[in-house]
């Protein structure tokens, strides 16, 4: 079914309200993530990120939709394209929409720096299970020299 271009104008804003929603979600999930590293619950640690992954489907879905918007009404995919949709909305709508716009950006902003803090703790917790897995050999040398 084709779409017009008010339908896809209103598919990309709907979808803008989405990712806000749904990156709030996953805000609450990775700081509770980064939480479960500390107390080394890897159960619920496996919960969580099991809970991650619908969002993070369907925030993929909603970006892949928005670029298409975008595509299908011969914009260019890219910032200035998003900038050229917005100004094209009526004068009442178009602070609110870029408002919206900049919110989900602060939330994507805040979901990858805490992502990446996360695959930190990620990265010392393995390194440290795997010192308490597999001991040096040097240490091992010294504790059988000294015996």
């Amino acid at each position: 079914m084709a779409l017009n271009r008010g339908q896809l104008i209103q598919s990309f804003l709907y979808t803008i309200n989405e990712d806000v929603r749904m990156y709030r979600q996953l805000h609450q999930l990775l700081q509770q993530q980064k939480a479960l590293y500390l107390q080394f619950d890897g159960e619920s640690l496996g919960n969580n990120i099991r809970q991650q992954v619908p969002l993070l489907n369907q925030l993929n879905r909603n970006a892949t939709q928005r670029s298409q918007c975008l595509q299908r009404l011969v914009l260019p995919n890219d910032q200035a394209g998003v900038k050229l949709l917005f100004g094209a909305l009526p004068q009442h709508l178009q602070e609110r929409v870029r408002k919206q716009w900049r919110a989900l950006n602060t939330m994507i902003e805040q979901c990858q720096h805490l992502n990446q803090s996360n695959g930190h703790s990620s990265a010392m917790l393995h390194e440290l299970l795997a010192e308490m897995t597999n001991p040096s050999p040097f240490y091992q040398e010294r504790s059988s020299a000294t015996l």
